[in-house]
């Protein structure tokens, strides 16, 4: 599997993975939105985010306990199945771009 940055030519896609997951999905605009959200424009509009309640450290330990909780969780119930679920998760935590 080839992990790649996130593209405009991906919206639609993820769109419709959002549609069929998820109770109240991302439209398409929003995806597009969020893709092009310059960094540090949450704080410049007063938005709370996990970083201005939590810190970056915080937050990233936050991201490492759940991410641990949720691999031990699929381990338990998928066994091998999990594996590359979790490495995926844990990769994602220290990730720089």
């Amino acid at each position: 599997m080839n992990i790649v940055v996130m593209q405009e030519r991906h919206l639609a896609a993820l769109a419709e993975i959002e549609r069929a997951c998820f109770h109240a999905p991302w439209s398409e605009n929003m995806l597009r939105e969020e893709l092009g959200k310059p960094v540090g424009s949450d704080v410049q509009k007063g938005k709370t985010t996990f970083v201005t309640l939590h810190g970056v450290e915080g937050t990233r330990a936050l991201a490492a306990r759940t991410t641990a909780d949720a691999c031990d969780t699929l381990a338990a119930n998928f066994g091998e199945a999990s594996a590359f679920l979790c490495a995926f998760a844990q990769s994602l935590i220290s990730r720089t771009m």
